[in-house]
C-alpha cells in the first residue's frame, strides 16, 4: 500500500502495533514513521497507551453489565 498521506497511514497504527499487517505495508508504515515526526509521536503514544492497559491486568465488569435471565 501505497502511504500518501498521514490520515492513510494513522488508519494502519493499530494493527501495525498489533503485528496485524503483512510485510509490505508493515515497511510502508515503517518508511512513514522514519520520515514523519507527528506519525511518529502518535505511534509512541498508541504504545504507551497500550502497555498502560496491560499493567492494569485484568479486570472483573460490574454486576450491573451482566444481563438477568
Amino acid at each position: 500500500m501505497s502511504m500518501s498521506t498521514c490520515q492513510d497511514l494513522q488508519a494502519l497504527l493499530s494493527p501495525f502495533a498489533d503485528g496485524q499487517l503483512g510485510a509490505d505495508d508493515r515497511a510502508t508504515v515503517v518508511a512513514h514513521l522514519d520520515g514523519c515526526a507527528a506519525c511518529r509521536g502518535l505511534a509512541a503514544d498508541l504504545d504507551r497507551l497500550r502497555a498502560a492497559a496491560r499493567r492494569l491486568g485484568p479486570l472483573p465488569p460490574p454486576d450491573h453489565v451482566w444481563l438477568e435471565v
